[in-house]
């Protein structure tokens, strides 16, 4: 919680002293609009998250809220094993995993052909 408190007190606006992606970078300098890799925004996204701005968030990468959930998940199945209550593994499965990597290889190549799904910059 105390990086909520942080982000939240002393970041107004989204920090320029944060890099960029180095793939889309490169990649303009021999694709014009740049190519956007699955991570491409998720910063801006998290950051816009934390705010409490959902649908900015979900703007700039989609793919940070279904993680989310998966590390939320994760850390309620490992809260509740420490207190002794056994829980089915279901999120650490081997094809659940491979699901959600598909989605965002899926997701990252649809992303670079529909320009409503690139992440917009602040």
């Amino acid at each position: 919680m105390w990086f909520v408190y942080y982000v939240t007190a002393n970041f107004t606006e989204y920090p320029s002293w944060l890099p960029g992606c180095w793939l889309y970078d490169l990649s303009k300098l021999f694709y014009k609009p740049g190519i956007t890799c699955p991570v491409c925004g998720a910063t801006r996204s998290v950051f816009a998250l934390v705010k409490g701005d959902i649908l900015l968030s979900l703007r700039q990468n989609l793919m940070v809220i279904p993680f989310a959930v998966y590390f939320i998940l994760l850390y309620l199945e490992y809260t509740l094993s420490v207190f002794g209550v056994k829980v089915k593994k279901v999120f650490r499965n081997g094809w659940f995993i491979s699901v959600l990597i598909m989605v965002a290889i899926i997701y990252s190549v649809i992303r670079n052909f529909v320009p409503v799904l690139a992440p917009v910059t602040m």
